[in-house]
């Protein structure tokens, strides 16, 4: 599904998780709303909830199970990430998988298409810890084939919607200037220098280059925005 071009990650499910979810920590503040909207694709996604999403980031180690586990690894690849669980896949195995990782057909409804008394035994099949007679890989093969035209269809929609230029440096530079303005922002508006001491502000004489510096930074800033936000006001 992927190309050389646009990886932006090679790794186990886990190494490729953490590397997203830093990259989001990059982009959005921890706790704010901005980093729950930063989640919610993922979560839309694989069908759980934010909070699922968070506990994962949190700790990389307790991977989602069934359903969602595969539905997070084709999310992985889709943004752009190398994940080596699908990329050892066998191709035809890979491909019946996308069934399921695309949102298709559900674990369970896959499972008694193939006979399957318990889902679990499909799971072992996708995670290869057995293999399949020729007549379930027959029937595999015939599922896939009815999708194939609307898999493609739905990896070139995904694939536009998730891909890896949301993940861009660029984008990512940006934003980290962003998140470090909230966070002092946050901090400012306690208004904590309200309440500074004589004896607090000699302290800041020895920072001052850098206070005047973000000072002027940000007068730059401000300027570009209302210069901005006058021209399109013009224009309407």
């Amino acid at each position: 599904m992927n190309t050389e071009l646009n990886e932006v990650f090679r790794g186990h499910l886990e190494e490729c998780l953490e590397h997203f979810s830093k990259a989001i920590a990059v982009r959005v503040l921890r706790g704010t709303h901005e980093a729950v909207l930063a989640k919610q694709p993922l979560a839309d996604f694989c069908g759980v909830k934010v909070d699922s999403v968070t506990r994962w980031f949190s700790n990389p180690g307790s991977l989602p199970i069934g359903d969602q586990y595969i539905k997070l690894v084709f999310f992985l690849d889709l943004s752009g990430y190398r994940v080596i669980e699908l990329e050892r896949m066998q191709k035809a195995r890979r491909n019946f998988a996308e069934v399921l990782g695309l949102g298709f057909l559900s674990g369970k409804q896959l499972a008694e298409r193939l006979g399957y008394a318990n889902v679990s035994t499909l799971y072992d099949i996708l995670h290869e810890r057995h293999g399949a007679s020729k007549e379930k890989e027959q029937i595999m093969w015939d599922i896939w084939k009815e999708h194939k035209d609307a898999l493609e269809q739905r990896k070139e929609e995904l694939g536009t919607q998730y891909g890896p230029k949301a993940l861009s440096e660029t984008t990512e530079e940006k934003s980290a200037t962003v998140v470090l303005m909230k966070g002092l922002l946050v901090t400012l508006e306690e208004h904590p220098l309200d309440r500074i001491s004589e004896g607090e502000l000699a302290a800041f004489y020895e920072s001052a280059e850098t206070v005047l510096k973000l000072s002027a930074h940000l007068n730059v800033l401000s300027a570009k925005i209302l210069t901005q936000k006058e021209e399109k006001g013009g224009a309407t």
